[in-house]
């Protein structure tokens, strides 16, 4: 059985070349069909075994199919020394344009990753047969195509020119541009944004600082309010002196629940106005029990009227007979 070089990194005729360490192999293992000349519309002449990486070179041991009378002369004439070279029949996944890959002879970007499709044994390795690629629909690339799929998959291109354009595209669509819209267009639209958001950030700090301001005169009214109701509570003997300083304590983490409380508590009368109050209910009390004509004698009409004038309505009815 013959061995094959079906692969190594030296530089093809179109004047690129592959790396070893780039090529995917799993699908040819598969399937790794040999065929004459890269002709994929003929039957297989045989099939490759033992496909293996040895340094940067792939290769594989022929096994031609001798009960093909093609595959068989093909066979015979390896045997014989007549046909001695094969090529690798290639998908390109990813090139790149960079210059530290490039080698003596080399023009075009380096292939990095790369899919075998099939090798084919070939009468003249150093001709433009000795290289076949295909598209992603498995269709043989013309030769002069193959530029254009190196540039397809050149990293360096996908990496730099294609996004600069898509950045370009998407800039014009934030900035609300048209599509023909030139550099300087770009440039005042941003311009016009930068001076936008310096206003709104001026705005946002007016507005920060008129809320402090708010918050801050805010809390000072409480404050003073909160030192005016526990002023009058002590005063009145609403609190005794020791809650003082419970209360303020209670201000410094719930002020308004804290004032809520001092407003609803009820004024401690002094001992003056509850004597007051019991004069007076006393002075209403001995009115009530007079009749109309002693409060006529009196002249404390007036004062009932203003006291008690329900009461007053009932007298007057009762002294005249009369209801209103």
């Amino acid at each position: 059985m013959k061995t094959f070089i079906l692969h190594d990194e030296s530089v093809n005729s179109y004047g690129f070349r592959m790396l070893t360490r780039g090529a995917v192999l799993e699908e040819f293992k598969k399937n790794p069909v040999m065929l004459y000349n890269h002709d994929d519309r003929e039957m297989p002449i045989g099939r490759w075994e033992n496909i293996r990486i040895e340094g940067n070179r792939i290769l594989a041991d022929a096994h031609f199919d001798e009960l093909d009378p093609r595959g068989k002369e093909i066979a015979r004439k390896v045997d014989a020394g007549y046909i001695n070279a094969c090529s690798i029949g290639a998908w390109v996944l990813e090139s790149d344009s960079d210059a530290s890959l490039y080698i003596d002879g080399q023009d075009s970007p380096t292939v990095t990753r790369w899919v075998v499709r099939e090798a084919s044994v070939c009468n003249i390795p150093s001709n433009h047969n000795a290289l076949a690629l295909y598209d992603a629909r498995g269709k043989r690339v013309a030769e002069d195509d193959i530029p254009s799929i190196l540039e397809l998959t050149d990293k360096q291109t996908t990496l730099t020119i294609e996004p600069h354009k898509t950045m370009i595209q998407e800039l014009k669509a934030i900035l609300s541009l048209a599509d023909n819209a030139k550099e300087e267009d770009a440039l005042k639209a941003i311009q016009a944004q930068k001076e936008q958001l310096a206003t709104l950030q001026d705005e946002v700090e007016r507005l920060k600082a008129e809320k402090q301001e708010a918050e801050a005169k805010a809390l000072s009214d409480k404050q003073a309010h909160f030192a005016s109701l526990l002023d009058s509570a002590m005063r009145n003997g609403t609190l005794a002196e020791g809650q003082k300083e419970s209360f303020a304590k209670l201000f410094d983490s719930n002020p308004d629940e804290v004032i809520a409380l001092l407003e609803a508590m009820p004024r401690r009368r002094s001992v003056s106005e509850q004597i007051h109050d019991a004069q007076q209910q006393s002075a209403k009390s001995e009115l009530l029990e007079m009749s109309w004509d002693d409060l006529d004698r009196a002249g404390r009409l007036q004062e009932l009227r203003d006291t008690a004038p329900e009461v007053y309505t009932e007298k007057y009815n009762q002294r005249f007979h009369t209801n209103f």
